[in-house]
C-alpha cells in the first residue's frame, strides 16, 4: 500500500482509538449517568460504521498513489469527512439521550448513511470521467511525444555541423500541435517516414542529405499542423 494511504490508516486509528476512549472511560456506564440503552449503541454502531466507511473510502482516493488521481479524488473523501462529522452529531446524540426512541434512530442514521452515498458516487463518477479524459489525450499525444524524444536525442548525437539541423527539426515538432487524430493520419505517416530517414542521415553524418531531408521534415510537420487547424 502506498505511504499516502498508511499514514491515513495511522491517523485514522489514533482518532477512532480516541473516540472508544472517550466514550468508554469518561463517557460511558450508569455511574457517568450515561446509560448503555438501545438509542446508545445506535448511535456508538453508527458513528462506528461512519469511520469504516471513510476508511474504505479514503482506499479508493489513495489506492493508485498518483497525486493526480488523488486529486480528482479529494471531493469523494470530502464528503466523506462531511459525514463522518454528521454521524458524530447526530449518534453523539443518541448516545447520550437515552430516552429517544430508539427506532427513530435507526430510521435517522440509516438516512444520512444513504444519503452520502450520492455526493461519494458523484465525486467517484467525475473523477473516473477526468482519468479517462486524461487516457485519452495521453494516448492521441504519444505519437507526436516520441518524435520530440527522438528529435532531441538526435541533437545530442549529432556532429557539429549538423546540430542547427536537428535544432530546427526539434523546435518544429516540439511546437506542433501534440494531439492526433484521423483527419491528420496519413500526414502523421508521411512525417514518420520522412523523419526516419532524416534520423538515418544524421546517423551516417551525412550533411547535405541530412540537410534536405529536415527541411523535408519541417515541411511535413507543417502541413500536419495545417490540417491539425482545419480538422478543429
Amino acid at each position: 500500500m502506498k505511504n499516502n494511504y498508511k499514514f491515513y490508516v495511522i491517523g485514522w486509528t489514533v482518532l477512532y482509538i480516541a473516540f472508544n476512549f472517550v466514550v468508554f472511560l469518561f463517557g460511558g456506564g450508569v455511574e457517568n449517568g450515561m446509560k448503555y440503552s438501545p438509542s446508545f449503541w445506535i448511535g456508538y454502531s453508527f458513528i462506528s460504521l461512519s469511520f469504516i466507511a471513510n476508511l474504505m473510502v479514503s482506499y479508493f482516493v489513495f489506492k493508485d498513489g498518483s497525486n493526480v488521481k488523488t486529486l480528482y479524488n479529494l471531493p469523494a473523501i470530502k464528503a466523506s469527512f462531511i459525514e463522518l462529522i454528521i454521524s458524530f452529531v447526530v449518534g453523539g446524540l443518541f448516545m447520550v439521550i437515552p430516552v429517544l426512541p430508539y427506532w427513530v434512530g435507526i430510521i435517522i442514521c440509516w438516512i444520512i448513511f444513504a444519503l452520502r452515498i450520492i455526493p461519494f458516487l458523484k465525486a467517484r463518477y467525475a473523477a473516473e470521467a477526468v482519468e479517462d479524459i486524461d487516457k485519452k489525450i495521453e494516448k492521441q499525444t504519444d505519437f507526436m511525444k516520441g518524435l520530440i524524444i527522438e528529435a532531441e536525442r538526435l541533437i545530442s548525437e549529432a556532429p557539429e555541423e549538423m546540430v542547427k539541423d536537428c535544432e530546427k527539426v526539434y523546435e518544429t515538432l516540439r511546437y506542433s500541435d501534440p494531439v492526433s487524430s484521423p483527419a491528420v493520419k496519413e500526414a502523421e505517416k508521411d512525417l514518420e517516414r520522412k523523419f526516419e530517414k532524416f534520423s538515418e542521415a544524421v546517423s551516417a553524418k551525412d550533411v547535405e542529405k541530412a540537410s534536405v531531408l529536415g527541411k523535408e521534415t519541417i515541411a511535413i510537420a507543417e502541413r500536419r499542423n495545417a490540417e491539425c487547424k482545419k480538422g478543429k
